[in-house]
């Protein structure tokens, strides 16, 4: 869980089907509550405009969209901050597909159905890492 004195991360979540959007939000709203604000989103090329404007600190991702890959998100959500956590998630492993998400810096890469254990783990270990990064990297404290 995050510091009392932080505002919730910003999380969105992609995935052309809205039912899946709408369960990983709610596992995630139910376990973290209001440390993290999620955007969840259905139409990829939406989730790449969100991507280009503003900052997001979570992202998790379908890998195959219709129109828009989840690769074309990832790689936009890295280029406006390479800070930004990634998961990307695929009903098909591919092991060239996993090693390509991970090379465009993926951060995790989860099998759906979704487990609802492993994917609050990861989005825990992720929360906790982008705490560090702001305590010790965006706004280090000087002795």
């Amino acid at each position: 869980m995050l510091a009392d004195n932080h505002k919730p991360l910003y999380m969105l979540v992609v995935d052309d089907d809205p039912a899946m959007t709408k369960l990983i939000a709610k596992i995630l709203k139910n376990y973290f509550g209001a440390d993290l604000d999620i955007t969840e989103v259905v139409d990829s090329q939406t989730a790449v405009n969100i991507a280009s404007g503003k900052r997001l600190d979570l992202c998790i991702t379908d890998m195959d969209m219709p129109n828009v890959n989840g690769f074309k998100v990832l790689k936009t959500i890295k280029q406006t901050n390479p800070l930004t956590q990634a998961i990307i998630l695929t009903a098909h492993p591919v092991e060239n597909a996993i090693i390509s998400a991970f090379s465009m810096g993926a951060d995790d890469f989860l099998l759906k159905p979704i487990d609802p254990q492993v994917l609050i783990r990861s989005v825990q270990f992720m929360m906790d890492r982008l705490e560090r990064f702001r305590k010790e990297i965006i706004f280090p404290v000087h002795a």
